[in-house]
């Protein structure tokens, strides 16, 4: 098993440690997952409140698109066991603006983040981080793919009904609770 901590890193922060450093990603008309490992980054902002808790983004790494359409998804898939939370921005890397985000799969699984309202032609930025405090146990890693239009494929849509139920804690031993909104129906 590969195991990674801030100390194992040193000085080799990745290049899109920062929004400033962030890699361009191509969007395709369906999902073409490309590799990408954030083992080694560090905390460039606070962990964003996506659904009904805040993680922990002391790994965060960045991307950057241009928008080629109004309705786009970035999927994540951990090949490992990251629990994947993903944040799109608007705005420039001295002033961003928070627009959506994707954190419903869990550790190990695949998430999508679905935005609306794009500008096309216009750039945005995406941070992607593992929700808990540790690096992930092995391989801190994912795939991610950039899809014009309404899921990608490769995870579970963030949407309103993701935030009426939660399951904690995460990680478990074996005994969890699952809390739902009242107000849930279905």
């Amino acid at each position: 098993m590969l195991t990674f901590s801030a100390e194992a890193c040193g000085t080799d922060a990745p290049a899109n440690d920062e929004c400033a450093g962030a890699l361009p990603i191509t969007a395709n008309a369906d999902c073409q997952p490309t590799y990408f490992d954030n083992g080694c980054a560090s905390q460039s902002l606070p962990a964003v409140t996506c659904g009904i808790y805040a993680g922990i983004a002391n790994d965060d790494a960045w991307y950057s698109f241009t928008a080629t359409a109004t309705e786009m998804t970035l999927g994540g898939a951990p090949v490992g066991s990251m629990d994947i939370v993903m944040e799109l921005f608007s705005g420039t890397c001295a002033a961003l603006t928070s627009i959506a985000c994707g954190d419903v799969g869990g550790v190990g699984a695949a998430d999508d983040m679905i935005a609306s309202g794009l500008t096309v032609g216009a750039t945005y930025y995406a941070r992607v981080y593992d929700y808990r405090a540790q690096y992930a146990f092995e391989a801190p890693g994912y795939d991610l793919c950039l899809v014009e239009g309404l899921g990608s494929g490769l995870g579970l849509e963030e949407g309103p009904k993701a935030s009426i139920a939660a399951i904690h804690p995460n990680p478990s031993n074996g005994d969890f609770t699952i809390a739902v909104d009242p107000r849930a129906t279905e």
